[in-house]
């Protein structure tokens, strides 16, 4: 692989969160840009675009994608990001795995996250279960546990009010494209102030 880039030396990439279990990077191709040259991730990959629209690779393919698809690639990918075809910009989030998060028990009596009511499973395989989720407007959820770790990457615009098995409520202002992760044994409730959808990808440990 070495006459590829890194992930994190490709160009049109920026690095927004790395630790032990994850690292998060922002890809976006815009009109008369430069192409983003091919790049390799060493981890599990999951690719959520905020932002659709047409690319055409480096090996000369055209992709279309559309907001909230989800694609993902095994440890070691070469991802062939090319050029953008489309009039406007195409936005995507990419999350790189890797060391596995530990394991938290669910408390008898308290229901897990998923699945609930307007959770669509897209993908499960031994590293994610990734969930295209919409929340209704001011219709809170029952109160759950997120039992693994959970990386959420926001498609749409709102305010999210997050209230805890504490009582603590905290409002977040959301923008498409905007990262939440949670960690496991996390117990809340959540509200939006409108229709608001979300790709939530839950890591196995």
């Amino acid at each position: 692989m070495g006459v590829h880039a890194t992930a994190q030396t490709a160009p049109s990439l920026e690095r927004m969160i790395e630790n032990d279990t994850h690292a998060i990077w922002v890809a976006k191709w815009r009109p008369n840009q430069l192409p983003m040259v091919p790049h390799r991730h060493d981890g599990p990959t999951v690719i959520v675009y905020v932002r659709g629209g047409a690319i055409r690779t480096a090996a000369g393919t055209l992709e279309t994608h559309r907001k909230g698809d989800v694609a993902y690639f095994e440890p070691g990918a070469v991802l062939n990001s090319g050029v953008l075809e489309s009039a406007t910009l195409v936005h995507a989030l990419i999350v790189e795995l890797k060391d596995r998060p530990r394991a938290f028990d669910r408390r008898d009596g308290q229901p897990a996250a998923f699945p609930r009511d307007g959770a669509i499973e897209l993908l499960q395989n031994d590293r994610v279960t990734v969930w295209d989720v919409t929340y209704k407007a001011a219709l809170a959820t029952p109160f759950h546990v997120h039992d693994k770790l959970t990386l959420i990457v926001w498609l749409s615009a709102g305010k999210l009010i997050q209230t805890f098995s504490d009582g603590q409520s905290i409002p977040t202002s959301i923008t498409p494209g905007t990262f939440i992760g949670l960690p496991g044994r996390l117990r809340l409730s959540e509200a939006a102030s409108a229709e608001m959808r979300a790709i939530e990808i839950e890591v196995k440990p």
